[in-house]
């Protein structure tokens, strides 16, 4: 059987050595990875896990996972408090349900944290599941948590609503929380606990998610590739997605044969994803924004996410085909249904027109498999 890794998130490129999940390794093999990040890439919480061919679901559900955080010295804000704040953290959970075992971050009964009264916090989640659905991530009263990104991207204004506590995931998802609680409390993943926070005194800081404590921000340095959409000229309109447990538009995994659909390098896309049970919609390398008005699912509209699941009604999203091209891989992330054929990939190509933005080459570089331990594995 083979083995390899996606990363789940980032903006990075799917061919060559960099994020191309064809690529696999035997026993006794090794692949190198490139994953280098544009400069423009945004700090954020990602995971990779394994995606194999025909085996995802249980070499995911065997741990083939983990936390992937990107930093960087360019914050998103100047507000003293905010900057304390982004400071102030280093809660990080990945709450997993694998065939009906609960952990946080691999604990049955929950991981736990000590937190200071009143203090804010900023608490990296990321939910696994590799059937993908319907997790319910619920803080107790005693807290007060507001969303700052969705899937690893800040929204655009900081800090979301209250919501008391309570956020409908799928089994890929991420949510930053701005966090502080009173009394001890406990995050509960559909009704099991992931992470106990026990609260002790302490000397609070000026720490707070509220620009001059008390008003919403709007990240600044925004990337290209995940700017505001909603109000943009729409290159292709016309693709649907519609997912079955084994086939995407009705056809089962291909490696030769990508989506029937032309997408040009620096296009907006505008895709409706069909509403269907059990199938999330995951898209490698870019970050889709929800258009429908008044959002999908549990889906804001406005907002940017990796992984869609509005079951009972359609979702339109929009994205930008910009940095990369080439091969780019969409499935369902209820991982049996991707390993069943759920999977298929476009093929991004130049614009013929010759005022288009030019396509940046790929990487090249030998993607093949070496034999762990060559001493020339470090050029591969």
């Amino acid at each position: 059987s083979g083995a390899n890794i996606h990363t789940h998130g980032l903006h990075v490129s799917g061919s060559g050595n960099a994020d191309d999940a064809t690529r696999e390794a035997e026993s006794g093999e090794c692949l190198l990875y490139n994953w280098t990040l544009p400069e423009d890439h945004w700090e954020g919480t990602f995971w990779y896990h394994a995606h194999t061919r025909g085996l995802t679901d249980p070499q995911v559900a065997g741990g083939a996972f983990g936390l992937v955080v990107v930093v960087s010295d360019d914050l998103a804000s100047d507000d003293l408090g905010v900057v304390a704040w982004l400071e102030n953290e280093d809660l990080r959970l990945i709450a997993a349900t694998i065939d009906d075992v609960t952990t946080g971050n691999g604990i049955v009964g929950g991981d736990a944290v000590d937190l200071i009264a009143d203090e804010w916090y900023r608490l990296r989640v990321v939910t696994v599941d590799p059937e993908g659905v319907d997790l319910e991530l619920q803080l107790t009263e005693e807290c007060e948590a507001r969303a700052v990104a969705f899937d690893g991207v800040w929204l655009f204004d900081v800090p979301g609503p209250n919501t008391d506590g309570f956020y409908v995931m799928t089994g890929a998802s991420r949510v930053d929380l701005a966090l502080r609680c009173w009394n001890s409390s406990v995050i509960l993943l559909n009704d099991e606990p992931v992470m106990w926070l026990d609260v002790v005194d302490g000397p609070t800081s000026i720490a707070t998610p509220f620009a001059n404590n008390s008003y919403t921000w709007e990240p600044r340095n925004r990337p290209t590739y995940l700017r505001d959409l909603r109000n943009v000229t729409v290159d292709d309109d016309d693709v649907e997605i519609e997912i079955t447990s084994t086939a995407i538009n009705g056809l089962s995994y291909d490696p030769d044969v990508p989506l029937d659909a032309t997408v040009y390098y620096d296009s907006v896309q505008e895709w409706t994803i069909l509403g269907r049970s059990r199938h999330p919609f995951h898209l490698h390398v870019y970050h889709v924004q929800v258009v429908t008005p008044g959002g999908c699912g549990n889906h804001e509209e406005g907002q940017y996410y990796d992984v869609i699941y509005a079951p009972d009604v359609d979702c339109r999203v929009r994205f930008h085909v910009v940095d990369f091209g080439e091969r780019v891989m969409l499935h369902c992330h209820f991982l049996a249904h991707e390993d069943a054929g759920a999977m298929t990939w476009i093929n991004v190509t130049q614009n013929p027109d010759p005022a288009a933005a030019q396509m940046p080459l790929q990487p090249t570089t030998d993607a093949a498999p070496a034999i762990c331990g060559d001493d020339d594995l470090g050029l591969r």
